[in-house]
């Protein structure tokens, strides 16, 4: 979620202040690749290239946070850049589609009146407006990223609780199952209501 939201958030601001520009068609172009890519396919690419092709990342396996941090980022690029690149293309068609409709509104057409440039207009009064409709994509996208981790997991073999709950389902371990669906189900519930305090904080109006 951090590499999804660092790069997509830019990309779309980008799009949207290049209306017409290469910038922008550049950027939708990549995006309609990214939503489109399957995960699995993709994880599988990485690790033909950046694992077995150029030995920069390890192929499989994972390294535990609090035995080695360094090592377990290390470890842990691939299988994430597999995840965060359909979100990037999600957060930065949205941000672009929202930004782009904000800069066409006669309130940034008063701004611009006023003397404004074009860095404030986006990131001091653009960013506060569309903030609620892009905090709604990235809680959205949260909650399907760890759907997506039982099949990130089973390419990279990641002893994590997608490959967990797999194993456990064709071992007809109902328990385990049910206990790791309760977890997951408590994480969406908790990321949800995360997400509606800080419409809030972002728009003082919601209540």
């Amino acid at each position: 979620m951090v590499i999804t939201i660092a790069i997509g958030a830019p990309l779309g601001i980008l799009a949207a202040a290049r209306p017409g520009g290469w910038q922008e068609a550049a950027v939708l172009t990549l995006t309609s690749f990214g939503v489109a890519v399957p995960y699995f396919w993709l994880a599988m690419l990485l690790v033909s290239w950046f694992a077995l092709g150029v030995p920069w990342f390890p192929a499989t396996g994972a390294i535990a946070f609090t035995a080695d941090p360094v090592a377990a980022l290390h470890a842990a690029t691939l299988p994430a850049i597999a995840l965060a690149v359909g979100g990037i293309a999600e957060i930065a068609r949205q941000m672009h589609a929202a930004m782009a409709e904000l800069l066409q509104s006669p309130h940034v057409r008063t701004l611009r009146a006023k003397g404004l440039s074009r860095g404030s207009i986006l990131y001091k009064h653009g960013l506060k407006n569309v903030g609620v409709t892009v905090l709604t994509v990235i809680g959205l996208i949260f909650n399907r990223k760890m759907g997506a981790t039982v099949v990130v997991e089973t390419v990279f073999a990641i002893p994590g609780i997608g490959s967990t709950i797999v194993v456990a389902a064709v071992n007809k371990d109902y328990a385990v199952v049910q206990g790791i669906i309760l977890v997951l189900a408590l994480l969406v519930i908790g990321v949800n209501l995360l997400v509606d305090m800080l419409y809030v904080t972002l728009d003082p109006r919601i209540e």
